[in-house]
């Protein structure tokens, strides 16, 4: 099961992270996000061993010269993309870069909209849908997820915790890929509490 670790932007925390070796980390470029990232972090951070850590990049609804400003200074791989998006922007940036489009759901209708993406994208990320851009916290029913039958691969993120970790070891889709862990591994916004992270973490590695 791969792991994304998003939400970061204290250096030493990241340092901490990074010794989990998470298949991404996630760095948000939303000034409403209070785990917003500043452009100072950049250099704290640029030689910092990666391993096999992708950074990923979380946009809301950005425009294309934000979203290359922001993937060159912090050496982005991924490009993660909440709202709407035309798909020609979305082509363009794939010439550079690994997407991951993430959809708000809460039904098996919302579901649908993914059919859009199947070959725009390589990874999709299903959050709970809420009434703001971002994590709410909560968890939606998995059991929608039944219906999802296109071949790109997917996290699951939202509301999760430690409290998840006997139902994501029984959790099974053929394109299910991995997590997002963020709000329920804090110690406040944008600081992940390490030994909770480490200990959800070890258990589910090898799953």
């Amino acid at each position: 099961m791969k792991i994304k670790i998003c939400g970061m932007k204290n250096a030493e925390n990241i340092t901490q992270v990074l010794d989990l070796q998470p298949d991404w980390m996630g760095f948000i470029f939303y000034p409403f996000s209070p785990r917003n990232v500043e452009e100072d972090l950049a250099y704290e951070i640029q030689d910092f061993d990666w391993g096999h850590t992708n950074r990923v990049g979380v946009f809301v609804e950005s425009d294309l010269a934000f979203i290359l400003r922001k993937a060159a200074l912090f050496d982005l791989t991924w490009i993660q993309l909440h709202g709407k998006y035309d798909l020609s922007l979305i082509k363009e940036l794939r010439q550079q870069f690994k997407i991951m489009k993430a959809l708000p759901v809460a039904t098996t209708y919302d579901i649908q909209a993914s059919e859009a993406y199947q070959d725009e994208v390589d990874m999709l990320l299903f959050d709970t849908k809420s009434a703001l851009h971002g994590g709410s916290g909560k968890r939606f029913d998995w059991s929608v997820l039944n219906t999802y039958t296109t071949a790109v691969p997917f996290l699951l993120s939202g509301g999760l915790s430690p409290d998840c970790l006997e139902d994501l070891i029984h959790f099974e889709h053929p394109a299910f890929e991995g997590i997002d862990l963020n709000s329920g591994f804090e110690l406040s916004p944008g600081i992940k509490d390490i030994s909770r992270l480490e200990s959800f973490v070890s258990n589910l590695k090898f799953v």
